[in-house]
């Protein structure tokens, strides 16, 4: 709803200007904004499977980089089939 981001979505932060009632959907579609996907967790994901000091366990930092790799291959997958960029 742009009135929830009155600056950005209204007074033309984001290159248009929307009415409060309009859908922001026509502003992310065709992969003209980024919507965001974290990879928060991480490090506790890490954590869980390595131990607190995983930071210089090799096999650690191998298995976080496969994660990050998973993520963006299915960011991108979704990107294609949705319209979004993710």
């Amino acid at each position: 709803i742009p009135a929830n981001a009155p600056i950005l979505y209204m007074y033309g932060a984001f290159g248009k200007r929307l009415s409060r009632t309009d859908s922001v959907n026509e502003l992310f579609k065709n992969r003209r904004a980024t919507v965001s996907l974290g990879y928060i967790g991480l490090y506790e994901v890490a954590s869980a499977f390595f131990g607190g000091e995983w930071e210089t366990n090799p096999e650690a930092k191998a298995f976080t980089l496969d994660i990050v790799k998973e993520l963006k291959a299915n960011a991108d997958a979704w990107g294609d089939e949705y319209g979004y960029h993710f």
